[in-house]
C-alpha cells in the first residue's frame, strides 16, 4: 500500500529519456534535494562562466576537479543506499551508472574547455554536460528521497501495529 502511494508520486522505473529537465524542475520540490544540489550548481556554473581568458585555466581546472569530487561523492553515497534498500536497488544502481557516465562526459568537456577557453564550442559542449550531469543526479537524489519515504513509511507502519498490540493488551 505505502509503495503505490510513492510509486504514484515518483515513478522512478522510467526510461532516462523522460528525465528531461524540465520534468526535473517538477520534481524538485524537496528542500533535501535542493540543498544537496547548490553547492554542485554553484561549482558548475561558476565553471561555465570561467575561461574568458587564457589566464584563468588553472582555476578552470581547479573547478572541473571539485566537480569531479562531487560527482564520486554522488555515486559512492548512491551505491551506500542501494545497498540498504533492496526496493530501490536496481533503480539507484542505475542512476549511480548514469551519473559515472555523464560525470565521465562532463569531465572530458571541461579540460577541453580549459584547455581552450574561448572555444564557443567547447562552451556549449560543456554547458550542454552540465545539463545533463545535474538531471543525472538530481535523479539519484529523487531516487534516495523515495527510500527515505519507504524507510519511513515502514518504521510509521510498526509504530502503528505496536500500537494497536499495546492497546490490546491493555483492554
Amino acid at each position: 500500500m505505502a509503495r503505490s502511494k510513492v510509486a504514484d508520486f515518483v515513478d522512478y522505473s522510467g526510461d532516462e529519456d523522460e528525465w528531461q529537465e524540465k520534468n526535473i524542475r517538477g520534481l524538485v520540490r524537496t528542500k533535501s534535494v535542493e540543498d544537496t544540489l547548490a553547492p554542485l550548481i554553484v561549482q558548475v556554473t561558476t565553471l561555465v562562466q570561467h575561461g574568458a581568458r587564457r589566464e584563468r585555466t588553472h582555476k578552470v581546472t581547479r573547478l572541473a576537479q571539485a566537480v569531479d569530487k562531487a560527482v564520486e561523492q554522488f555515486i559512492e553515497e548512491g551505491k551506500k543506499i542501494a545497498q540498504e534498500n533492496i526496493t530501490i536497488q536496481n533503480e539507484m544502481l542505475k542512476a549511480c551508472h548514469n551519473v559515472a557516465s555523464a560525470g565521465g562526459v562532463m569531465h572530458d568537456a571541461a579540460f577541453s574547455f580549459a584547455s581552450d577557453p574561448q572555444s564557443t564550442e567547447c562552451r556549449a559542449a560543456m554547458v550542454q554536460a552540465s545539463r545533463s550531469l545535474l538531471v543525472t543526479i538530481t535523479r539519484l537524489l529523487i531516487i534516495a528521497d523515495v527510500a527515505d519515504v519507504h524507510r519511513l513509511l515502514s518504521a510509521t507502519s510498526r509504530v502503528s501495529m505496536h500500537a494497536c498490540f499495546s492497546d490490546g493488551k491493555q483492554n
